[in-house]
């Protein structure tokens, strides 16, 4: 599949522009919000759209990296997927409904998730894993790698990111509201 390169960088190029986010959010959600610009408010109009396409798009890229390009899930994977995917039906559906209060189910979706993509990512850098992850008849350890796009991006490292930005764009859109 001559794409897969191609594809990693789209993807990595979308990791660092989520983690260039990650930043701004951070930066607008601890300043006093009468110091806080045009870009915290337009954040905080739109965290919901935000954290709904980050879920989309990972869903997306975790299906196509394991049901097309062919790269085999771990355990810890599987567990991050389990907190991302139900996020496009419950941000979709508080989209679709108009419901602001569906932004309280996506944060305490997320929240989980983090956990786990900050668990893998430790050992994914070297950290010794509390349990056997990988073990068994066909099982993938937690530690290969399939990507590493610009010397630093790996899959763990891209569910924690859109995690992050879920997270972080749905607090700044609960902000908002409370404004």
């Amino acid at each position: 599949m001559t794409w897969v390169p191609l594809f990693n960088q789209l993807v990595g190029i979308g990791v660092i522009v989520g983690q260039v986010l990650i930043v701004v959010l951070l930066l607008e959600l601890f300043v006093p919000s009468k110091m806080q610009g045009t870009i915290g408010r337009w954040l905080g109009r739109n965290g919901l759209k935000i954290a709904f396409l980050a879920a989309l798009g990972a869903s997306a890229g975790s299906i196509i990296y394991s049901n097309i390009i062919g790269y085999p899930p771990c355990t810890l994977c599987w567990w991050q997927r389990i907190f991302i995917y139900p996020e496009v039906i419950i941000l979709g559906l508080t989209l679709m409904w108009r419901d602001s209060n569906g932004a309280k189910y996506g944060i305490a979706v997320a929240i989980p998730g983090i956990l786990i993509a900050l668990y893998h990512n430790w050992i994914d850098l070297g950290g010794t894993a509390l349990g056997s992850c990988g073990v068994g008849v066909g099982a993938v350890s937690c530690t290969q790698r399939f990507i590493h796009e610009f010397g630093y991006i790996t899959i763990p490292l891209m569910s924690l990111t859109v995690l992050l930005i879920i997270l972080l764009s749905l607090v700044a859109y609960r902000k908002n509201l409370a404004r």
